[in-house]
């Protein structure tokens, strides 16, 4: 029986040993790799369970549930699987927050935030649509009162028909053309 299991074993090392050859391509890095690169050093996009990741790194598999978002396992409450909350951080680009979050506009100032998965997020945020300062649409945890800052928010409660935009932190009227969709810089 455990001449079969070594075969076996043998067999499954030479299918992986073959199947890791990249023959004259280049290999994946941060250079050529938006993604993350797979066990085999192929540039993966980065977005999926089994091979999540960006910025060139190693993919790793999300467990527990967990869905990959933005390069980073959230589980399915949309926390991050380390726990690590970047809202309100100070950024600059998007990889300032990586993994956890992206740099967005809150209250008209760059600010990293989280990302949220199914609408989850802590109960003093609100999972929305953001322009990250890159240009790219993420969703995630924005404050309720629209501002990182407490001296910049909006006025809570809002007038009737409206609600925070927690980007521009002001009241706006839902079809307004709010910040939350637009909004990054």
């Amino acid at each position: 029986m455990s001449r079969i299991v070594s075969l076996a074993a043998l067999v499954a090392l030479l299918v992986l040993a073959l199947s890791s050859c990249t023959c004259g391509q280049t290999p994946c890095s941060a250079a050529n790799c938006s993604g993350c690169c797979d066990f085999s050093g192929v540039c993966q996009v980065g977005s999926a369970v089994d091979a999540c990741g960006g910025g060139g790194a190693t993919c790793h598999a999300c467990s527990g549930g967990a869905v990959c978002a933005g390069g980073a396992c959230l589980s399915p409450s949309g926390l991050v699987d380390s726990g690590v909350d970047v809202t309100c951080l100070a950024c600059v680009t998007p990889t300032d927050c990586a993994p956890t979050g992206s740099c967005v506009q809150i209250g008209g100032s760059d600010a990293c935030a989280t990302f949220c998965v199914n609408g989850h997020c802590p109960s003093d945020e609100v999972c929305s649509s953001a322009t990250a300062s890159d240009g790219t649409q993420v969703s995630v945890c924005l404050p309720l009162n629209g501002s990182c800052d407490a001296g910049v928010a909006c006025p809570l409660p809002c007038p009737a028909g409206s609600t925070c935009d927690p980007v521009t932190a002001q009241c706006a009227s839902p079809g307004a053309g709010g910040g939350a969709a637009g909004g990054g810089g």
